[in-house]
């Protein structure tokens, strides 16, 4: 969108702000920072681990327990808050445990999965 001046003004400006990508908001001071910071931490990385195998180990109990468990139980806590009427969410206590034991259970499993992985070692 481009940033005209017309009937709706101040409306399209800040339409127009919010599709700007976030980077763009942020402090020079606070971006640099947080790169360098992130490009240490890589390094560091890449000099402690010695084997990929423990990186990959560590990608997959993450994206498992995650895709498993977790993102259904918030995406389903998410859409009941938003789009579910009173009388709906009065009767969805079942369904809102379910989701909520999901989450729990899915991060009892990234840690259980975790630590095996680091005892196997």
């Amino acid at each position: 969108m481009m940033d005209t001046v017309d009937s709706e003004g101040e409306e399209e400006l800040h339409v127009a702000d919010e599709n700007k990508l976030a980077y763009l908001k942020m402090s020079p001071a606070i971006y640099y920072s947080v790169t360098l910071g992130l490009y240490m931490l890589q390094i560091v990385g890449a000099i402690m681990i010695s084997d990929v195998a423990t990186i990959f180990e560590a990608v997959s109990a993450v994206s498992i327990t995650s895709i498993s468990f977790i993102f259904p139980g918030l995406f389903y806590l998410q859409i009941e808050s938003r789009y579910a009427s009173e009388k709906q969410k009065e009767a969805g206590g079942g369904t809102r445990r379910m989701a909520q034991l999901f989450i729990a259970l899915g991060v009892i499993c990234f840690f259980l999965i975790t630590t095996k992985n680091m005892l196997a070692e």
